[in-house]
């Protein structure tokens, strides 16, 4: 995972380093951007099962990858008979399972970069009104 993850910060400053260059070249006024250093290195202790409910994760949105596979995905009932997943806006039938930067999410520009904010915020603001309503349920249900 760490030399996959180093490999995408890479890209990414790689892709930051030709977008300076070009504002440079082109005496383009713009603010620097830092280049981006990793804040987090994935952990030697991988032990699986993860117990969700004991580590307090109620939600996972995962969004990586250049090829679509879905086979670790093991929530058949949100993938339909083409092995496509079923959602409304990246919203599946499955509580707490999200998909993110598919094309056609919810317009063309879901699957691309400049577009895919639009169904972020989208899915966090479900992901927060999910929390309040489960609060208020807990509040309602302990009186």
């Amino acid at each position: 995972m760490k030399k996959n993850l180093d490999s995408a910060d890479a890209t990414y400053n790689r892709i930051q380093d030709n977008i300076d260059k070009y504002i440079a070249e082109n005496n383009i006024e713009a603010p620097e951007t830092p280049r981006y250093t990793s804040l987090w290195e994935p952990s030697t202790n991988n032990e699986l099962p993860i117990d969700y409910a004991k580590e307090g994760i109620k939600n996972i949105v995962w969004c990586t990858g250049f090829k679509v596979d879905y086979k670790w995905v093991e929530f058949p009932d949100v993938f339909d008979n083409r092995g496509y997943p079923t959602y409304q806006r990246g919203v599946t039938g499955e509580h707490g399972l999200y998909f993110l930067g598919l094309p056609w999410l919810h317009t063309w520009g879901s699957g691309r970069f400049s577009h895919v904010g639009q169904d972020a915020i989208h899915i966090t603001n479900h992901i927060a009104t999910k929390l309040d309503e489960e609060a208020i349920e807990t509040c309602l249900t302990k009186k």
